[in-house]
This record gives C-alpha cells, sequence and structure tokens, in this order.
C-alpha cells in the first residue's frame, strides 16, 4: 500500500510539472513549424525601496547586466535540457546561440533595453527565428541588504520570537515576480507561459533566486516529444 501510495504520489508530481500544463490553446496550431527559437534579454523593472546611492545610469546599467546574466542563465538551462541522452524526453528545437542573438540585435543598432520596446514579430524578423522566448522580471525592494541583514542578525541573537519581527515576510530584500512566454513570430501570439512569484534577502541574492526559476522554466518548457 504505501509503495502504490508513493507511486501516485510521484505520478501526480510528475503531472503537475509536465509541459503540457503551460502551452496555451494555439500552441500545436504553430509549434510544428518552428525549427529555430531564439531566448531574448530579460527585461527587469525595479520598485520599491530602491537604494538612494544609484543613479539612474546605475539603474538602467544594473538592468542590462542583470537582463543579459539572466538570459544566459536560461539559455544553458535550456540546452541542458535538450541533450539528446537525457532520461526524460528532451527538448527537441534549434536554440540560436545567445551571443549571436545579441550581436544581431547590437548590428541592427537594437541596445538591450530598446529591444524590451520591440514587438515579439519585430525581433524574430531581425534574428531571423521562428519564436522567442520573452521574461519579465519585476523587482519590487522591501528592504536593502544592509537591512536585512541587521534585522536577521538582531533576531537571531535575540533567540527570542518577536511578533512582526522574527516573521520571513520583514527579513525579505524584494519580492521579484517573472512572467516567461514562448511567443510565436509571425503572429505574436503566446504558446506557452510560465509565472512565479518569489522572495529574496540577503543570504539569497537575486541571480540565485532567478537561476533557481530559471531551472524551473526548462523544465517545463515545450517543444518536447509526448507535447
Amino acid at each position: 500500500m504505501k509503495n502504490l501510495y508513493l507511486l501516485l504520489l510521484a505520478l501526480i508530481t510528475v503531472s503537475a510539472c509536465s509541459p503540457k500544463k503551460f502551452i496555451t490553446h494555439d500552441y500545436h496550431s504553430y509549434a510544428n513549424q518552428h525549427r529555430k527559437i531564439a531566448v531574448l534579454p530579460y527585461e527587469n523593472y525595479y520598485s520599491g525601496r530602491i537604494p538612494d546611492n544609484l543613479s539612474d545610469e546605475d539603474i538602467l546599467q544594473l538592468q542590462i547586466e542583470e537582463a543579459i546574466l539572466f538570459q544566459r542563465s536560461l539559455y544553458f538551462q535550456l540546452l541542458e535540457e535538450s541533450r539528446i541522452n537525457r532520461k526524460r524526453s528532451n527538448i527537441q528545437i534549434s536554440i540560436q546561440n545567445i551571443d549571436r542573438t545579441n550581436k544581431i540585435l547590437a548590428e541592427n543598432g537594437i541596445e538591450i533595453d530598446q529591444s524590451w520596446e520591440k514587438s515579439p514579430e519585430e525581433l524574430s524578423k531581425i534574428l531571423g527565428v521562428d519564436a522567442v522566448v520573452k521574461v519579465d522580471l519585476h523587482k519590487d525592494f522591501w528592504l536593502s541588504n544592509t537591512e536585512s541583514a541587521v534585522v536577521d542578525i538582531a533576531t537571531t541573537l535575540s533567540g527570542v520570537f518577536i511578533p512582526g519581527v522574527n516573521e520571513r515576510r520583514l527579513k525579505r530584500t524584494s519580492e521579484i515576480y517573472v512572467n516567461a512566454n514562448l511567443i510565436d513570430g509571425s503572429e505574436g501570439v503566446s504558446l506557452w507561459a510560465w509565472n512565479r512569484k518569489i522572495d529574496t534577502d540577503w543570504q539569497c541574492e537575486t541571480d540565485e533566486a532567478v537561476s533557481r526559476v530559471n531551472h524551473q522554466i526548462s523544465k517545463r518548457f515545450p517543444y518536447r516529444k509526448e507535447m
């Protein structure tokens, strides 16, 4: 009985994580015609208590650096999922090298932040791909790293639960909202979508949190045989 229960639990878990759960009604009408996709630089937005020592230029530079960092992270995790010798069904679509993607954008006079304003159809045509993976990331700052560390250290040293202080939400550095979409390059329709809200604190920086999210995105990404 116990083994049967574990088997059912495993099947439910696999089903819940299946890429089929996240495809849209239009997926099968378009995906079969696709041969190559591109992962776009992440579209980053910041709000809330942004550190005062950052100028507008500093913030833009940080947005661009993170856009490329997170794009690279997702690209390599998608490549891992596309390996032929995987035990599970692998992703069966060509994924354009991100260095080529970003080089093509630059050659067409499109800066990283300017790509956020372009339509998926326009970018797909410029990049020579059938679809693009577009990820929006909204980071809402709550506490600075210093404030978060002070709260955590103070409550740890006290060893006493203090309502409103020891609760994890007050040690949060930020909340991050991630929306990932696979968008057809000819019609601009969404074929697959996934979203998640995650919390970060001074012990879990944004790049680590987004790396975990990218892992989840890649595990749920379509273009697999069983689709």
